[in-house]
């Protein structure tokens, strides 16, 4: 089955919950989930640079890692591209090769100003990032790759005519699908009549509850990106297992959990199928 039918034609709202890395990735999946998210926010964490700093390299390679590790389709974040049409050009080449199965350009400036993650919204030319998702169809040719336009218009703006506007523009480059930040539900009618007829990509979920997965299937959103939920729930497990440590000089998990955690990761990571080699050859000696 081809990504574009895994991720947008199903019968209702995939779900790609946000992963970090490999591990994250692999757990994820181990849950049933059909997709998984890699998302701009959670590499540059994962990097401890913050995402305006992760760079095209740091990116790919950790995606390829992902890729390696999950057998469920792989949705990129590659911002802006990382430059001009040449670099998005060089950077689907690059998605194409690892195998990542799809991948969102926004039409933000590039470099992207670390002021972003504290509202200061800006979007580049229409052209501009017309150009770049040109480049980015023309390079994906006939590979197996979906390509997503994401616009920030709406957070931008606050205009629905606008954000429309660019959608219509996004969609005659070529794209798969479209992804409008900020966009709820609720708030669809008013944009509805004016989008173009492709798929809508949602992705939310980073300051409080999300709608649910029926909600955004009934709204008309054919995926739906999870990009914080983890490193949130990373952040807090991690406070909750050291900070006992820290208070009172005792680490507080119970020898079950300890137990069952080192199998579990034992099997996530494969080292069952490793001894079962080692048992019949270096052992065997």
């Amino acid at each position: 089955m081809s990504a574009r039918a895994r991720l947008l034609e199903a019968s209702s709202t995939v779900a790609a919950p946000g992963a970090l890395e490999p591990f994250s990735a692999a757990l994820i999946e181990r849950l049933g989930f059909g997709a998984l998210y890699l998302g701009g926010n959670a590499i540059g964490a994962h990097l401890g640079v913050g995402q305006p700093f992760a760079t095209q390299t740091e990116t790919l390679e950790l995606a390829a890692g992902v890729v390696r590790t999950v057998s469920v389709p792989v949705v990129l974040d590659v911002g802006a591209g990382f430059g001009e049409p040449t670099h998005v050009h060089r950077t689907v080449r690059e998605c194409k090769r690892i195998g990542v199965a799809a991948i969102h350009l926004d039409d933000q400036p590039y470099p992207k100003r670390a002021g972003y993650h504290r509202g200061h919204a800006l979007l580049a030319p229409t052209g501009q990032a017309v150009d770049r998702l040109r480049a980015a169809v023309e390079e994906r040719g006939e590979d197996d790759l979906v390509v997503i336009a994401r616009t920030d218009a709406l957070r931008a703006t606050g205009s629905p005519q606008v954000t429309a506007e660019r959608c219509h523009a996004y969609a005659e480059a070529g794209v798969d699908a479209l992804l409008v930040l900020d966009l709820e539900p609720e708030g669809l009618a008013e944009l509805a009549g004016g989008l173009p007829d492709l798929p809508l990509v949602w992705i939310g979920a980073t300051s409080g509850p999300s709608p649910t997965l029926a909600e955004l299937d009934a709204a008309g959103f054919r995926l739906a990106l999870f990009p914080f939920n983890t490193l949130a729930a990373i952040a807090e497990a991690i406070a909750e297992t050291w900070r006992p440590l820290a208070a009172g000089g005792r680490v507080e998990q119970s020898s079950q959990l300890l137990a069952e955690t080192k199998q579990a990761v034992n099997e996530l990571v494969g080292l069952p199928a490793y001894w079962e080699v080692e048992e019949l050859t270096v052992e065997r000696a």
